[in-house]
Order: structure tokens, then C-alpha cells, then sequence
């Protein structure tokens, strides 16, 4: 099985990133058929700033997008080193085929959202979601959604962020 790990790892500095809203983390967008589907692993989030216990909303689930932009142009990295590049190319626009890391200037549009987790955590403690395979959630090759990652509300504290996916194509 081939898996890639996307995150905020190619815009992160010391301090991590600064989130200024509701934003998305990650989309992944699949190629189309018959390129490989994508089946989610992980999921994880969290953030240095803080000292302060507070509650942080986070959701995963797909999207109809309508537009969208401000994301970093974020390639996902091979976690065995022999295999190859992902079908996934990284993209500051929402496309097929496509996928990008948020920032805090993520001006992605609404459209119709399906949310399949609608979770909470605490920030000092951070957020982890392991999918275990026979509930794995599967975004198809050529689907008309791409997938999403995000905060529907703003965090308390802004800076500091850090988080990844964990992804196969299958």
C-alpha cells in the first residue's frame, strides 16, 4: 500500500501557524478515474501557543466546493521512500486531482458540505483520529467532492497550529 502524509509541515516555522478563523486545514481532491481512490488513515492537530485549557471544534467530511483560494501549494510526501510521487499534486486552488494545506488567509467558499465527523478536543491535549480499516473513510477516483479537513469556527488562540493527514491510494 502506498501512503503520504500532507500537512502543515511545508508552511510551518518555529512557531507554527496562525489560523485567523473558520479554515480549512487540508483538502484532497482525487484524480479522475482511473486513478488510485484515496483511503484515510490519520488525522491529527495540534498546538504550541497555548497554556490555556480551551475546547476546539474539528471536522473532516466532503465538500461541493464553489471556489475557493489562499492555499498553500502543498504536495504530499512519500512515507516509504520507494515509492513514487502521489497522484495528489499540490495546488493553491481546489481542482480535480488536486490538494493544498490552509492558512490564515483561506478564503475558501462555502458549498454543500457532508460532514462525516463533527468532533471536539482540547487544545493542551490535541487532536488524533485513527481510522481503522473496515471504517476507513474513502474519497473515489473521479468524485465530484473534494475532501476536507478544518475548523468550522475560529480557535481562541490563532497561533501555533500544526497538523497532518495520513492517506493511502488504493
Amino acid at each position: 500500500m502506498r501512503e503520504y502524509i500532507l500537512g502543515s509541515v511545508a508552511a510551518t516555522t518555529t512557531t507554527g501557524i496562525t489560523i485567523t478563523g473558520a479554515s480549512t486545514l487540508n483538502y484532497l481532491w482525487p484524480a479522475a478515474a482511473p486513478a488510485a481512490n484515496i483511503s484515510f488513515i490519520r488525522h491529527a492537530v495540534g498546538q504550541a501557543a497555548n497554556a490555556t485549557s480551551a475546547q476546539q471544534r474539528v471536522q473532516v467530511g466532503f465538500k461541493t466546493p464553489t471556489g475557493g483560494t489562499g492555499f498553500i501549494t502543498t504536495s504530499p510526501a512519500a512515507l516509504k521512500k520507494i515509492d513514487p510521487a502521489s497522484s495528489l499534486a499540490g495546488a493553491a486552488v481546489p481542482a480535480i486531482g488536486k490538494c493544498g494545506t490552509g492558512i490564515s488567509t483561506d478564503t475558501e467558499a462555502t458549498g454543500t458540505i457532508t460532514t462525516l465527523i463533527d468532533d471536539n478536543f482540547n487544545v493542551l491535549n490535541g487532536y488524533l483520529f485513527v481510522s481503522t480499516p473496515p471504517e476507513a473513510i474513502v474519497a473515489p477516483a473521479g468524485s465530484a467532492q473534494l475532501y476536507q479537513f478544518w475548523f468550522p469556527t475560529a480557535p481562541g488562540t490563532v497561533t501555533g497550529w500544526n497538523w497532518y493527514e495520513v492517506f493511502a491510494e488504493i
